[in-house]
């Protein structure tokens, strides 16, 4: 566990598989009043809620914010006075995005559409000890993904999107040559499977699916002004996708990740806004 100083208070860099199952006290009574089960992602891509198992099987679980949190280490979470959100329906639980009972699940490209690997962890800051408020409170710093078999680790400048199929994040540029060599590997991929594709005279799986993202942008209204890596602006916000702009993409190697935004954008998922929580006895 990293500590790194946000704004006036001490926070520290917390693995979020690391407190499934941590004991939770109240410092006000001194009493045990659960174990962690649920991350809750808010809808501005932070941790914004810890779920918490009650000892006793009849209780309902709740949900405390992070903000309320002081986690000195993962083992052990502390509360001063939690409030106690009914979490018992549990709606909006796709904004569980790590949780005892459900898998992570989820493909993690950039904003250029490297694939990165199938999210396995993610990194976030908590504070250890002082209750001053700080906005950094939640916010991702790494996420850890499985790719070929091997655990890597990506420091975040941003998370772009979270859905419920992908996470499209901005790397650290000190990632830059393994961001530059996972571009040049997977490029080396879709070249070999056209070229398979072409000589068997039958469309690839992978060509296929290239196609259908052609098919379903074209002709859509761009939601966000896209640039090119010169900073070039190669379209603005609400003008068509038209062939030429997508045969742009192509070659920037930006396709993938305006399609995954694009579908985020126009069937945003259930639950992304944040779901109604209410105080208990309120």
């Amino acid at each position: 566990m990293d500590s790194v100083v946000g704004g006036a208070r001490e926070l520290s860099r917390i693995r979020a598989g690391s407190l499934i199952g941590a004991p939770a006290y109240d410092l006000d009574t001194g009493k045990f009043i659960g174990t962690v089960r649920d991350l809750v992602i808010g809808p501005a891509d932070r941790v914004t809620h810890l779920g918490i198992a009650p000892p006793s099987w009849w209780r309902s679980g709740f949900a405390v914010p992070l903000e309320e949190a002081i986690i000195p280490t993962p083992e052990r979470v502390n509360f001063l006075d939690p409030t106690r959100l009914d979490f018992e329906d549990y709606a909006g639980r796709e904004n569980l995005l790590y949780s005892r009972r459900e898998p992570l699940g989820r493909v993690v490209l950039t904003s250029g559409g490297i694939y990165l690997g199938m999210l396995a962890d993610y990194t976030f800051l908590a504070r250890t000890s002082s209750d001053q408020p700080s906005p950094e409170i939640g916010q991702l710093v790494e996420v850890h993904t499985q790719l070929r078999g091997s655990r890597r680790t990506f420091q975040l400048v941003e998370v772009v999107s979270l859905g419920e199929d992908a996470l499209v994040i901005e790397p650290d540029p000190l990632h830059q040559e393994e961001l530059r060599l996972l571009r040049l590997e997977q490029a080396r991929e879709r070249e070999s499977a056209s070229a398979t594709a072409d000589g068997e005279g039958e469309s690839s799986p992978a060509r296929a699916f290239e196609e259908r993202k052609l098919r379903w942008l074209s002709g859509r209204p761009a939601h966000r002004n896209i640039y090119a890596r010169d900073g070039e602006l190669i379209v603005a916000q609400g003008n068509p996708l038209t062939p030429e702009v997508l045969s742009r993409l192509e070659e920037e190697g930006m396709l993938t990740a305006v399609f995954f935004e694009a579908t985020l954008v126009a069937a945003p998922r259930r639950g992304s806004t944040p779901h109604q929580m209410r105080k208990k006895g309120s």
